[in-house]
Formats: structure tokens, C-alpha cells, sequence
């Protein structure tokens, strides 16, 4: 019987840069969709939602708006693409001509590009596979809320990450 078995190694990264100040961890449900996120990471929770993301990461947002339009003579409403107003929503238009006095509208689709607002929650402890659908639920993960780390050591992401503090 083999009393020692080689499981694997240990190598030390240079993450905790002390044991000066207690480690105190906690968990947070990361966010689906963001693929792995290494040991090290730095995750901020969503004002919205209150999942984690990696700090810097830039969500697309998309806003729709509707504008009236004058319809000119010989204008075909459906072909056009215009919508008319039903209660609180606005419906694509069968009409094929222009109906006199019926206010039509345009729809228009603009997308921007925004950081996630949060704050800081803490560092991730190990990689963590969030994989790509953003659909599924929450990934639960480790963060270390407090201690002293090498700040060349923690992984931020986004335009500007570089200039965050930690």
C-alpha cells in the first residue's frame, strides 16, 4: 500500500502579496456568458441584478423609438415599414395607403455602448467557467473581499481598465 500519492503540484502566483491583513472571502453569482474568468479577476456587482462581472466589462444596449411621419401622396404605409400606435404599443401598419387624419410612425433602432455600473465586490479566488450563453442562471464563485494583493496581479477588462484603481 502506497502511502503518498502525487496528486498534483502547487505552483504560487503573486496575487496576495501579504498575510499581513486576514483573507476574508465570499460568494457572488457571476454572470452567465462572460466565458472563463481567471483567478485574480476583478468583479464588480451590477447595481442592476446584482450579478458579477468582470470589472470594465461593456454591456450593448439597444433603444427603440418611434417618430411620426407625413405621409405624401402615393405613399404605401405597409411597404414603408411604418407602425401605427395601439394603446401603449405601437404594431406594424397593414394599411397600403395612407389613411387621412392616422398619425404613422418610424421606428428607430439605436444601440450603445455602456461600462456596467456597479461596485466593487472582490477578486475572484480561482478561474471560473462562466460559459457563453448569457441566458442561463448565475455562476457561483469565490471572491476575497479583503487583503493585501499585488495589483499587477488582478485582471480587469475594458477601455480604460488599466486606469482603474484597486
Amino acid at each position: 500500500m502506497n502511502m503518498f500519492e502525487h496528486t498534483g503540484t502547487f505552483t504560487p502566483d503573486s496575487l496576495i502579496a501579504s498575510n499581513e491583513f486576514p483573507i476574508l472571502k465570499e460568494g457572488i453569482g457571476l454572470k452567465a456568458g462572460q466565458g472563463v474568468l481567471k483567478r485574480g479577476s476583478l468583479i464588480i456587482k451590477a447595481t442592476t441584478g446584482g450579478a458579477g462581472y468582470i470589472a470594465g466589462t461593456t454591456e450593448t444596449v439597444e433603444t427603440v423609438s418611434y417618430d411620426a411621419v407625413t405621409p405624401e401622396e402615393g405613399d404605401n404605409p405597409k411597404t414603408e415599414g411604418w407602425y401605427e400606435k395601439s394603446g401603449d404599443n405601437y404594431v406594424a401598419t397593414n394599411d397600403t395607403t395612407a389613411a387621412e387624419g392616422k398619425t404613422y410612425y418610424e421606428k428607430t433602432t439605436t444601440e450603445s455602448t455602456d461600462e456596467i455600473a456597479g461596485k466593487i465586490f472582490g477578486i475572484l479566488t480561482d478561474d471560473a467557467d462562466t460559459g457563453s450563453d448569457s441566458t442561463e442562471s448565475n455562476i457561483p464563485a469565490i471572491c476575497y473581499q479583503t487583503g493585501i494583493f499585488n495589483p499587477s496581479a488582478v485582471i480587469v477588462t475594458g477601455e480604460g481598465a488599466t486606469d482603474k484603481q484597486i
